[in-house]
Order: C-alpha cells, then sequence, then structure tokens
C-alpha cells in the first residue's frame, strides 16, 4: 500500500502526509479489497507453489503472516477512520504493515537469497522519497532486517544471517537517505521554482496596473485639477469660487494618493520598512544601471502615511537620478528616518557651489516634493566634494 509524506527541512519522529496524494482513493475499502488483498493472495499462493517453493526454501506460513500483520494493519485504519487518525501515527501504521509484508519474503526462505529483499528496497526508497527526513522510516528501514536473524533455525547459518542482515540494514540506511535527500532537493527546487513563478506573475500584474492607474486615472485626474485652475483663473467669485477650490485641492488630493498606491501597489501597510524597499528597489537599480555603487541606511522605523511615504520616495528617487546624471559619483549613500520623518542623499561626485548654481529641473521637483511634504529641503555641497541633499520634517 503507497503512503505520502511532505517533505521536512530538520529530521522529524513523524513523517505528516501533506498534501494526502492518495486520501479516499487508497483510504477505502474498495481499495483493500480490489488492490491489498489481492496483492497479498498472489504472493502467498506464488510461495506456495511446490517449484517456488522448493527453489527459496520458503515457508509459506511466514508469507501468511507478513500479509496478515499487512492488511490487518490497513483494515485497523479503515475501522477507525483514516481521518481520525494522526497523520503520522498512521503513516508509521501503514508503512510498518508494509515493511512487515515486505520482509517475510526473505525470511520465509531457508536460503540467504538477496534476490527476496527487493521488495524491501523498493519500500523503503518509496517511503523515503515521500517521507524525506522522517526519522522512524529511516530508523525502520535500518532495524527491520535484523529480524532476519529470526528465520529458520535450519537454512543459513548464524555467521551467514548475521552478514546478511548487515548487508540489508546497510543497504536500506544508504538509499533512505539518498532517496529522502533528492526528494528533498527536488521538492526545494519546485518550491522555488513555483515562488519565482508567483513572484515573475505578481510583477507582471503590478506593472499591468501601473500602466493603467498610472495612465488613464492619472491623466483624467490632472485634468480635472489643470480644469479647475483655469476656473479660478477666469474670474469665478464668492461661494462658487470656494467651492471650485475645495474641488482642485480634492483632485490634487486624490492624484497624490493614486500615485501614492501605484508606488507601493503590493497593498503592504505604509510603513518605514516598506518605504526602504521601495527606495531599495528602485534607486538601487538605477545606480546598478549606471554602474554607481548604492547604500540604504534606516533608522527610527515607524509607520508613515502612504502619501508621505510616497513624497519622501520620490524625494529620494529625484536626488539620487541628480547625483547620477550630474556629479559622476561612485557612490551614493541614501538616509532614511522615520523621526524626524526625511531622507538624506549623498553623493561622492564632482560636487558644486550652491551660492553659483542655477536651479535645474531636479532642484525645482525636490523643492516642490520638500513643500508638498511640509519639509525643509537642505543643499550641502562644494566642488569636487561632493553633496547631500536633505529633505526633512520637523
Amino acid at each position: 500500500m503507497p503512503s505520502s509524506s511532505r517533505s521536512a527541512s530538520p529530521w522529524t519522529i513523524l513523517p505528516v502526509p501533506d498534501p494526502d496524494v492518495f486520501g479516499d482513493k487508497v483510504y477505502s475499502w474498495r481499495f483493500f479489497f480490489r488492490v491489498n488483498l489481492p496483492i497479498s493472495a498472489v504472493l502467498y499462493i506464488l510461495f506456495a507453489l511446490p517449484p517456488v517453493r522448493a527453489w527459496t526454501g520458503g515457508d509459506p506460513w511466514i508469507v501468511a503472516l507478513g500479509g496478515v500483520i499487512q492488511l490487518g494493519a490497513f483494515a485497523a485504519v479503515l475501522l477507525y477512520g483514516y481521518r481520525r487518525v494522526h497523520p503520522g501515527l498512521r503513516e508509521l501504521i501503514t508503512f510498518g504493515g508494509n515493511l512487515a509484508a515486505a520482509i517475510s519474503l526473505p525470511l520465509s526462505s531457508g536460503k540467504p537469497l538477496v534476490i527476496l529483499w527487493v521488495l524491501y528496497i523498493l519500500l523503503v526508497f518509496f517511503e523515503a522519497y515521500g517521507n524525506p527526513k522522517a526519522l522512524i522510516p529511516l530508523l525502520l528501514a535500518v532495524l527491520v532486517p535484523a529480524f532476519s536473524l529470526m528465520g529458520h533455525m535450519n537454512g543459513p547459518s548464524a555467521r551467514e544471517k548475521i552478514l546478511l542482515a548487515t548487508l540489508m540494514a546497510g543497504l536500506g540506511g544508504a538509499v533512505y537517505l539518498l532517496a529522502a535527500y533528492v526528494a528533498g532537493w527536488t521538492r526545494e527546487g519546485a518550491v522555488a521554482k513555483a515562488a519565482r513563478a508567483r513572484e515573475s506573475g505578481a510583477q507582471e500584474e503590478r506593472a499591468r496596473i501601473e500602466r493603467s492607474l498610472g495612465g488613464t486615472l492619472t491623466d483624467a485626474l490632472s485634468e480635472i485639477a489643470l480644469w479647475h485652475e483655469v476656473a479660478l483663473a477666469g474670474g469665478v467669485q464668492g461661494a462658487q469660487a470656494a467651492s471650485v477650490a475645495k474641488a482642485r485641492d480634492r483632485a490634487r488630493e486624490a492624484l497624490t494618493e493614486l500615485r501614492a498606491l501605484v508606488a507601493g501597489i503590493d497593498d503592504q501597510p505604509a510603513s518605514m520598512s516598506g518605504l526602504a524597499v521601495e527606495i531599495q528597489r528602485r534607486a538601487g537599480r538605477m545606480c546598478d544601471a549606471a554602474g554607481v555603487n548604492f547604500d540604504l541606511r534606516v533608522q527610527n522605523l515607524r509607520k508613515v502615511s502612504l502619501k508621505d511615504a510616497y513624497h519622501v520616495a520620490m524625494a529620494a528617487m529625484e536626488a539620487v537620478e541628480n547625483a547620477i546624471a550630474h556629479a559622476a559619483p561612485r557612490t551614493v549613500t541614501v538616509s532614511l528616518s522615520g523621526e524626524p520623518l526625511g531622507v538624506s542623499v549623498e553623493d561622492d561626485g564632482s560636487g558644486f557651489d550652491p551660492a553659483t548654481m542655477q536651479p535645474g529641473r531636479g532642484m525645482r521637483n525636490l523643492d516642490e516634493l520638500a513643500r508638498v511634504l511640509g519639509a525643509t529641503l537642505t543643499v550641502d555641497a562644494a566642488p569636487g566634494k561632493g553633496a547631500r541633499v536633505r529633505v526633512t520634517r520637523g
């Protein structure tokens, strides 16, 4: 009767079938009468045939006893209800019954015929592959051959029996270990492959949603805010002006929230750790593409609003992009702080003189992000000494 179990990283005492591959198809009276009972009957009849009995010197009663033990173990699980039995105990009972039937063949023989142990080796292999790194099956695989010493008084000498038992115990243990580790590696590889497939699918879905949200909806909200600006510039007065201004501000707020959602589309709560992951992913990618070393430092982790997380991330991205584009640095370091909330981007590039620098698009974007965040933008730089840009609130 076959059995199954999950892979466990450490060595476990009892294997626990997960998933239950066979389930109701195996643990049923139909399987008992259609598979288990016929197999046991065929083996008994085969070893009771005079030619086979003469060749092996076997005792059909021992074969019958092994079959009764195997069938009895299976029937006991069915009578009690296989779902009511602890999975590990159920696996131990079925494996033990299977081994009893398997070793009854060589134990019935009065000759040391190694070929009769083939079924035992096959059972050990399948159990190891189905229950990798389970301690009790390993112990059973090693100890069960010792019962070959309890063979007939006639037949092989005690020395031959000891040698055969030692050989089969070593072979059983080796087969179990080999199959167990191969099964473990196979399952780990399958799990890793499935995880990569899920991650790839999630990234593709994220990109699709980002394109949708960042395209149609963002453009629509921007246009709504723009038309409200036009209405205000056209001379809307009094209560109407106040209503239009509220509508404009709400459109801008919705636009910011939408952009923040696109930036953190993985549905994780806004947090410093999630913000750090996003900065590491995006800024690290920019630096890798430019051949620049990237270093991220985080302190004072705490929860932040999605809106604040978005603006801090955008400020970090803008400052990193400016450093890469204009300073030719070897290393860019981003320091993220939760209390006070802010981000600092430092590079070891060519630097500049803030007093004589004409603000470009990047600095104007940083200034706007700092204003919306309610933070202060500070720039420390000198020619040949790199630069440090800080956006800090509080």
